[in-house]
């Protein structure tokens, strides 16, 4: 248990710092693609866990698309999570399967990326 929310809090910290600053179209998809990744087939991302919340609009009248990572300067909240690791040990043998999630809140950087030539 301990190993798994060790990789879950290196994991969640990666993949919230690409998102801050790389991430463009659909934010969710790309979060558990990354998310997957960084896991490296030890456990897979649970898509019922993974949530992206945008929790202040640094600039309410710039218009964004659904499932973004927010813009230039907003705060969002991401809350990654996955279940059972492949190996759980005795866990498994009494039908208990952990479920790890991980709640991290990061404000964009302050410019735009896509404004930037990245």
């Amino acid at each position: 248990m301990l190993m798994a929310n060790a990789i879950l809090e290196r994991a969640a910290n990666h993949v919230t710092r690409k998102a801050r600053i790389e991430y463009r179209g659909d934010c969710k998809t790309q979060v558990l693609d990354e998310l997957d990744r960084v896991l490296g087939g030890w456990a897979t991302a649970d898509p019922a866990s993974t949530q992206i919340k945008l929790l202040h609009r640094y600039d309410p009248d710039s218009i964004l698309p659904d499932n973004s990572c927010g813009g230039a300067k907003d705060v969002v909240q991401y809350t990654l999570g996955f279940k059972q690791p492949r190996f759980i040990g005795i866990l498994g043998y009494f039908g208990v399967h952990p479920q790890y999630r991980r709640s991290v809140i990061v404000q964009n950087e302050p410019y735009d990326p896509a404004d930037q030539g990245a």
